[in-house]
């Protein structure tokens, strides 16, 4: 039979009241919060994340105490309030500590290995406890163990190994939210003698995915654009006098598993947006893009993919909350041919032959567009695709075979070993072929490990930064910030979508209205350090200048930028350009009357 534990004589419950107005108040005669210093952090989380009435039992520090959080209106400014009754008791169902633990990981539907991996014990030990919870709960399944859980709040705080993958337990949010620093802002005792304090209203909480990786990658530039971005606005005195929290989900690394994991937690937080980097795996993005829209909440990305605007221009209804802030993938083919075909008609490059090479990137990314390669027939180009290939030297060979007059090199995020070996191939045996990347220039990292090979790399990006005096101030204010200048892209573009969404929150009467701050997101033109956003056209996706629209001041401008002096000069497109092509060195090698003799 299912019953509760009766309390036996001792310490007095504790009682404890916290609003988003300027007090905490208690009611703790015999000093249980005190000895769980802790466990106002999770009071404070459940008050920000809007959950309702929990009820567990705490086995942090201090003795066993049930916990029964219930959400109120409270204060005569009407805010809510969470109130806690912490009742000093032993767990439920005459489970111990480690029993009521592993109950509470079961619960979250974890198996007995991931049981056994976050208490640090090992597979039969963790059988053998699931067989006494069983049996104390008088029940025959795991899913009959949950459910009494559930009903009874046979749960526990903290969990044991963190709240992730236990989204959907109450217990689990808000651990979450501890671990993220959600309600960290919230309001704490007011001084006895003080005077009163203007009441606080509940932060406006932004949400962020970023991958792991090395000091000057991508998932490092994002962080670091977007913290700046969040500091501003909370020193401009934040969303209508709220202050802007961040919480940032590290993912390790950039796949769609990882980024449907993070969008679930960021849920389970109730987060007001939610901002994300790209995913590398095109083949599980549109299950990323439907799981963002699941969230309710406006949700913006820079993937550049085509095929997540498509989504979006094709059920509007269902996935119009989520917003691409860059221009698709499908630029680069064209921003290519336009750049050579410039060179080659105001003199600055004389090609030696009319074979183009187009290198096949590693992601299943579609860069080329229908009639891209028709244009380039009619122009007098013949065009020859390259298989992507996971050795490197392969690629080096199939190209030195072709030898053709210019060459894109489509280096995304994972195709850095593949450039950098053909600018070792271009050093040691060079040819006349002018060599065009994409992206990963942008990355500081890569130009550290490239060093001088880059010198004279000509590459191009549809989100990235400029010249002009809002990129200039981004850049001194992030190096003053970080001690070091950002990257052309990630950086940027993050801390112009925490602009992005700052400016719609202000223009509506509640961030929570999520309709309403989708509706402002779309009406808007926003100038960002990375050129212009508008994203009113079907598919809620950035226009790329001048492939998309000749008008520059709704879009972001295409650059195609060469590495000068380890550092970047933009070359096109027109009124952006800040420097003139100059001929690759391994170009100026090639053309030496010695080597074209020999």
């Amino acid at each position: 039979m299912v019953g509760r534990a009766e309390r036996a004589p001792g310490p007095r419950p504790a009682w404890a009241q916290i609003t988003a107005e300027p007090s905490e108040r208690r009611v703790d005669p015999d000093g249980l919060l005190d000895a769980a210093p802790r466990l106002l952090a999770y009071l404070r989380a459940a008050l920000a994340c809007e959950l309702g009435s929990v009820t567990c039992w705490w086995l942090g520090e201090g003795p066993p105490l049930r916990l029964d959080l219930t959400r109120r209106a409270a204060g005569e400014h009407g805010g809510a309030a969470v109130e806690l009754v912490a009742t000093p008791e032993p767990p439920p169902f005459g489970l111990t500590r480690r029993e009521l633990q592993v109950l509470t990981l079961l619960a979250g539907g974890l198996s007995n290995a991931e049981v056994g991996t976050r208490l640090g014990t090992g597979a039969r030990t963790v059988a053998s406890q699931v067989e006494r919870v069983l049996a104390k709960l008088d029940q025959s399944t795991r899913a009959g163990a949950a459910a009494v859980a559930a009903e009874h709040g046979a749960l526990c705080l903290p969990v044991p190994g963190g709240g992730h993958s236990l989204a959907g337990l109450a217990v689990g949010r808000l651990q979450l939210a501890v671990e993220h620093g959600v309600g960290a802002t919230a309001a704490r005792p007011a001084s006895p003698t003080g005077p009163p304090r203007p009441p606080r209203r509940r932060p406006v909480v932004l949400g962020s995915l970023f991958p792991v990786g090395e000091e000057g990658g991508d998932g490092d530039e994002m962080r670091k654009g977007a913290a700046l971005a969040v500091a501003e606005v909370n020193r401009r005195g934040g969303i209508g006098g709220r202050p802007l929290e961040h919480v940032v989900i590290e993912l390790a690394d950039a796949s769609a598993s990882e980024a449907k994991r993070g969008l679930d937690e960021l849920v389970a937080l109730q987060v007001d947006a939610i901002t994300l980097g790209y995913v590398t795996d095109r083949d599980g993005l549109l299950p990323v893009i439907e799981r963002a829209a699941s969230a309710g909440c406006p949700v913006l990305h820079s993937c550049t993919a085509q095929a997540a605007a498509d989504a979006v221009r094709e059920e509007p209804e269902r996935l119009g909350s989520v917003f691409q802030v860059g221009p698709p993938e499908t630029l680069y083919t064209d921003g290519f041919l336009r750049f050579v075909e410039q060179l080659r008609a105001a003199g600055a490059w004389r090609p030696p032959n009319r074979r183009l090479a187009l290198l096949e990137p590693s992601l299943r990314m579609p860069l080329v567009r229908a009639d891209t390669l028709e244009r380039a027939e009619r122009a007098g180009w013949q065009v020859e695709p390259i298989a992507h290939a996971d050795d490197p030297e392969a690629v080096v060979r199939r190209l030195r075979a072709l030898e053709p007059a210019a060459a894109l090199v489509p280096s995304l995020v994972d195709d850095g070993p593949l450039l950098l070996a053909l600018l070792d191939a271009l050093h040691v045996d060079p040819f006349d072929c002018l060599l065009y990347a994409v992206y990963t220039p942008s990355i500081p990292g890569f130009l550290r490990r490239a060093g001088e090979r880059a010198e004279g790399l000509v590459w191009s990006t549809v989100i990235g930064r400029g010249g002009d005096r809002l990129s200039t101030r981004f850049g001194a204010e992030f190096a003053a910030a970080f001690g070091r200048p950002p990257g052309m892209s990630q950086a940027g573009l993050q801390y112009d979508s925490v602009q992005l969404l700052a400016g719609a929150w202000r223009a509506v009467d509640s961030p929570r209205r999520f309709a309403a701050v989708a509706a402002e997101l779309r009406r808007r033109v926003h100038r960002g350090v990375s050129g212009s956003y508008w994203l009113e056209e079907p598919g809620q996706s950035g226009l790329g200048y001048p492939d998309m629209t000749p008008d520059p001041s709704i879009a972001h401008p295409h650059r195609v930028l060469q590495v000068v002096g380890g550092g970047h000069r933009t070359l096109a497109p027109a009124p952006f350009a800040d420097g003139r092509f100059t001929t690759q060195p391994w170009m100026r090698a090639a053309r030496q009357p010695s080597r074209a003799a020999g």
